[in-house]
């Protein structure tokens, strides 16, 4: 009984194992394009783009880019964000960061950066997202197709899907009206149920320890009974 209790137990330890072998695996994949607001309702330079690590482990996005239909336009925007911590956002825009921070009320720590007047967005376009300088199929992280956009009022990932929604006030994802007339309406630095459900590393190293000492007794235990 003790020995097949101690062989179910190591088994349990190597399933709790695999997730922290795969977090080791480069975790690009988790960040995605979750929100974007094509111009404002009052100032075209308002428009912005969101991307966000969905995933449980910081990912180094120092090197990454960004186009819109326009492959000959590319931005490196990665060198001023560094690395994106497990349910970091972080913004880009044709405003500067600091007047952006300041029309949604953001803090010093939401990570933005201006585009300038490169590659603005149309209401009908595409957003591509790069791991890489170099865009290529190979480097192309993320990409949203969009068209129909209402000016001023951005628009959000579904929360666990693929989707896109219009925002609205009292929505899940914080949307408010930004200080302008007519207001711009969005949430841009405060994506919701990022990283929702995913245990933290720390989380499996100590579930794998408790089972790795629950193992210890029985096979000390079965010692004793055998003495």
């Amino acid at each position: 009984m003790e020995e097949e209790m101690m062989r179910r137990t190591a088994q349990l330890a190597c399933l709790l194992a695999a997730p922290i072998m795969a977090m080791a695996a480069p975790a690009a994949a988790a960040v995605k394009i979750t929100e974007f607001m094509y111009q404002g309702a009052a100032s075209g330079s308002r428009e912005f783009l969101e991307i966000t690590n969905l995933g449980a482990i910081a990912v180094d996005v120092s090197n990454w880019s960004y186009n819109d239909d326009n492959p000959n336009n590319p931005v490196n925007f990665g060198s001023a964000f560094g690395s994106l911590a497990a349910g970091e956002s972080a913004i880009l825009t044709e405003m500067t960061a600091d007047a952006f921070r300041s029309y949604w009320g953001l803090s010093a720590s939401v990570k933005v950066f201006s585009i300038g007047g490169n590659s603005n967005l149309g209401g009908e376009d595409t957003i591509n997202i790069y791991s890489s300088t170099v865009q290529s199929a190979a480097t192309l992280v993320d990409s949203v197709a969009y068209s129909g956009t209402t000016r001023g009022v951005s628009r959000n990932l579904v929360v666990g899907g693929t989707s896109f929604v219009d925002a609205a006030m009292g929505d899940l994802f914080g949307s408010v009206y930004a200080p302008s007339t007519p207001a711009d309406l969005g949430n841009p630095g405060r994506y919701p149920a990022a990283n929702a459900g995913v245990p933290e590393p720390a989380t499996w190293a100590m579930l794998i320890a408790g089972f790795g000492l629950a193992g210890a007794g029985f096979r000390r235990r079965r010692a004793a009974v055998l003495a």
